[in-house]
């Protein structure tokens, strides 16, 4: 099972490192040693409500030789393994679990969301030269980001395309499921190359359908993702990657859809995927139905369901709706 968002494990991602002697007699690391790594690493305090769903190796260090990818036979008398490990709300997390299993599904683990997502999008290359993975959900905004072939950072941010809906049925006053269908109709994040033509927006509750310039609802659209791109930058910056991300940044999701957005992301100085392959019809197209099949196999040794854990980290604070669109408004009317 893919799982992800706010609820879910709400930026609860951390780095740690376990730190073994090798005791062979001719100094000889063997998966055994790594094993050892990875169990010390992943022992830390977690609060009651919270459960490890990933300990992800980074690197290795054999005596004082650091980012050794695969010490296997290499001989040492001490190593390190570093790993980033992804916690998550037992409760949202088991409750998403048994509902798949009742319904009569074979589930065997669960995956976080990004780094699936990551899996399916990006190579080789973009996680050697650093890149950071922006899946834009319906109700949040996910991040993973890759540097050294290795995962480096996780978290969540509480909005996503949902958001864009919603504000978009407060403006245009319509029911949400038409703000939705105007959106994926009509919907843009810029401005400059907006051909003017009027949309019939239908009315609530009986009152009549009226016409909205399509500029209008560019503009509202444009407000929301601009604020979620400049918190993702703000985050990138704040964990000290933003400037490290040689392959740029990655857009994936349903969020990602909406016209103009890779431009958008690029004004608020998110740096650029120049790879054509992430431009293609057949990915910007269907960006909700990609598969990520061979993630449980890389990652399964990997995986694993530990004891609670007591990673914190900084949650982006959520702001009001109705102060978000008294500054909207004012932000169109100027």
């Amino acid at each position: 099972i893919v799982i992800g968002g706010g609820n879910i494990f709400r930026g609860s991602s951390a780095d740690s490192k376990g730190i073994v002697t090798v005791s062979r007699s001719d100094s000889q690391i063997t998966e055994h040693y790594l094993q050892r790594c990875m169990e010390q690493a992943s022992t830390i305090n977690l609060p009651e409500d919270r459960e490890i769903i990933h300990v992800i190796p980074q690197d290795f260090m054999v005596d004082e030789q650091e980012g050794i990818k695969d010490p296997v036979g290499m001989a040492g008398v001490r190593i390190q393994g570093n790993v980033h490990i992804v916690t998550a709300a037992v409760t949202s997390a088991r409750n998403i679990f048994n509902s798949v299993t009742k319904a009569g599904i074979d589930t065997q683990d669960v995956v976080l969301e990004p780094l699936a997502s990551s899996y399916a999008v990006l190579n080789d290359d973009e996680r050697e030269l650093g890149c950071a993975v922006i899946d834009m959900g319906g109700g949040t905004t996910d991040v993973a980001v890759y540097m050294n072939e290795s995962i480096r950072y996780t978290n969540s941010i509480e909005f996503g395309g949902a958001n864009v809906t919603s504000d978009l049925a407060f403006a245009l006053r319509t029911p949400s499921a038409q703000a939705e269908e105007i959106k994926r109709k009509h919907g843009a994040c810029e401005l400059s190359n907006i051909e003017e033509e009027s949309i019939m927006v239908p009315g609530v509750g009986g009152a009549k359908d009226r016409e909205v310039e399509n500029s209008f609802i560019a503009k509202v659209i444009r407000a929301r993702m601009h604020e979620i791109f400049t918190m993702v930058a703000s985050d990138l910056r704040r964990q000290k990657v933003l400037n490290q991300l040689g392959a740029g940044i990655i857009l994936t999701g349903g969020g990602s859809l909406c016209k103009g957005a890779d431009k958008l992301a690029e004004e608020v100085k998110l740096p650029k995927n120049y790879n054509p392959k992430h431009l293609t019809d057949e990915l910007i197209k269907k960006p909700t139905k990609r598969e990520s099949i061979e993630f449980r196999e890389n990652a399964e040794i990997y995986s694993m369901f530990l004891r609670p854990s007591d990673i914190e980290t900084e949650c982006f604070r959520k702001i009001e709706a109705d102060k978000f669109l008294d500054e909207l408004y004012r932000g169109i009317e100027e």
